[in-house]
């Protein structure tokens, strides 16, 4: 069996098997061969776009005939808290309202119940040093109206801390 040939086999059966990055190297593949005029009815390629094509025609959608479908998040469930709206109110909180890290933790725990590892993941993610109460220079730029429009849900519990800034 010619290597190309082998190489191709294996790649098809990737994307068989659910590889949308596999799926994804075909189509380049085909688009090449259709460029350069080398689309023979013996290449490999060839019976497995057909494939698709005639998967497609059956009504099964686009992304998945070809196999392109974006492969499974590992690791449970999306994510439960937007970052940018938790970094948001956490800096609002420790700013302008004075908490410590650990109070802006059990207020935004009570209202929404993330845990603190999130909150400190995301203080990591943003640069934000808990314990010196120091802010990454863009974060601490940042205005205060333009903070409490980017805590976004978390708006609602803010107001109720958070008085002097326009609503």
């Amino acid at each position: 069996m010619n290597p190309s040939h082998k190489f191709w086999l294996t790649k098809i059966s990737n994307a068989l098997e659910g590889s949308s990055s596999a799926g994804f190297g075909c189509l380049l593949a085909l688009r090449d061969l259709i460029q350069r005029d080398q689309l023979k009815s013996v290449h490999p390629i060839y019976e497995y776009i057909s494939n698709c094509i005639w998967e497609h025609a059956q009504g099964v959608p686009l992304d998945r005939a070809f196999n392109l479908e974006e492969e499974p998040h590992v690791g449970g469930r999306p994510r439960k808290y937007n970052e940018h709206e938790v970094i948001a109110a956490d800096v609002l909180l420790r700013r302008e309202c004075s908490y410590r890290p650990e109070e802006a933790n059990d207020w935004l725990a009570e209202k929404i119940g993330i845990d603190q590892r999130s909150i400190q993941r995301f203080r990591k993610k943003f640069r934000i040093n808990a314990r010196s109460n120091m802010f990454d220079s863009n974060i601490e730029s940042l205005d205060s109206d333009f903070l409490f429009h980017s805590s976004g849900s978390l708006r609602q519990y803010l107001k109720e801390v958070l008085p002097q800034i326009n609503q």
